[in-house]
């Protein structure tokens, strides 16, 4: 078994011997960095250097080596995985600085200056490692792009499925996007241009492939799942408005299937509105079911906390909110596509109705903070004569994806 030098440069920068809760793990760390500096580690190696060097008993000897080899597979990115043992030790030497401080504060020999000199040299070297830890060297963000990047071309020319690209399932999307960035995806339209529709669409498809989330300000759980479940099956939405005296028993079956359909797509449902509450959901759907995406609908009608709502205006809230949603898809790693509305000023254009920024309601920093941002635009809507669009593709009763905006 070999020991990839890019993985070490990882590890030696962040870890030390003595990190290590046992000795016997900080001593073959020690060998295998000593091999590194003129060649590749390897088994053999490490044995023999710890042989020379009289470490080998005390670790006890090739077998010990053998067993980390059978317990050192791990799924862990290498960065994390260093972290993890990294936060450990400085749990353990924040634990040896409170018992010594706590001794020298009651031993009435001790000299009190001395000691609160040491203490702060001690607690100094442990703020020292924790700074070490957040500082991420421009050689591992290459190696991570290098990494990634051959990974998912490997995959690709294997025929294997990369599990940690996500699409849409929606044709035309993803042949102009590709596969869904870590950022937000804000996709807006006037009422009546189809973004429930496009939701509904986007829950289906993904919901049978992906983990994901759904944010739903707009209707309830079982109201969005109704949506979800007619999408699958075909059924009419008038259905459910229909005067139950005259629902057939074959009408029954056919929504009892829906659902039954519904409940098997890997979808997590919450129809909150606060941004607090359902942010929080959001960081735990990720820790806990490792959700994939997060659909949420709609912008302007997520709320606050009423302890910032009081001083903001109108478009400070839409800004508060579009930051909290950039900020889960960076810190959570995931791409969020956002609904939002667009004002009526569209209405009042002469000519081309089409869509563009400025018809954003409440913009605020949409344009900056955005990763895309796309139209949801129905040109028969408002001309009945416009029934193909300019390749001479039938749009009529379509919602025509216009893309304005793409970082």
């Amino acid at each position: 078994m070999n020991f990839p030098l890019q993985y070490l440069t990882t590890v030696k920068e962040l870890l030390k011997p003595e990190d290590f809760y046992l000795k016997e793990n900080g001593l073959v760390y020690e060998t295998i960095v000593e091999i590194s500096e003129y060649t590749t580690p390897d088994v053999a190696l490490v044995y023999q250097r710890m042989k020379d060097t009289g470490r080998e008993e005390q670790v006890g000897g090739m077998s010990f080596l053998v067993s980390l080899i059978s317990v050192s597979e791990t799924k862990t990115p290498i960065r994390q995985h260093c972290l993890l043992v990294k936060r450990k030790s400085l749990q353990r030497k924040l634990a040896e600085f409170s018992s010594k401080t706590l001794k020298a504060s009651m031993d009435d020999g001790e000299d009190v200056f001395e000691a609160l000199r040491e203490a702060e040299g001690y607690l100094s070297g442990i703020n020292g490692e924790l700074a070490q830890m957040r500082v991420t060297p421009i050689e591992n963000v290459a190696m991570n792009v290098i990494d990634t990047f051959c990974n998912k071309v490997e995959k690709a020319k294997s025929g294997e499925v990369d599990d940690s690209l996500v699409y849409t399932g929606i044709r035309e999307w993803d042949e102009i996007n590709g596969a869904l960035f870590n950022g937000v995806y804000v996709i807006a339209g006037r009422p009546a241009m189809g973004k429930g529709v496009h939701l509904t669409q986007l829950a289906v498809n993904m919901g049978r492939k992906y983990r994901i989330g759904i944010i739903n300000g707009e209707m309830t759980n079982e109201q969005l799942l109704t949506r979800i479940g007619c999408n699958m099956k075909g059924i009419d939405n008038f259905l459910f408005k229909k005067n139950p005296k005259y629902v057939t028993e074959d009408e029954i079956q056919l929504v009892t299937e829906a659902m039954e359909e519904a409940m098997n797509l890997n979808i997590r449902l919450e129809d909150k509105r606060r941004i607090d509450t359902f942010a929080n959901k959001i960081k735990l759907w990720r820790q806990q079911d490792d959700i994939q995406c997060v659909l949420a609908d709609f912008l302007t009608i997520f709320q606050v906390p009423p302890e910032h709502e009081r001083y903001m205006t109108d478009t400070q809230k839409v800004n508060y909110v579009l930051n909290v949603f950039v900020n889960l898809a960076k810190d959570l790693k995931i791409p969020i596509i956002l609904y939002a509305q667009m004002n009526r000023e569209i209405l009042g254009r002469h000519g081309k109705k089409e869509p563009n920024l400025a018809d954003l309601k409440q913009s605020g920093s949409i344009e900056e903070l955005a990763y895309q941002v796309s139209f949801l635009h129905r040109p028969e809507y408002y001309d009945p004569t416009a029934t193909v669009d300019e390749d001479g593709n039938d749009i009529k009763e379509h919602a025509v994806r216009l893309q304005y905006l793409m970082r």
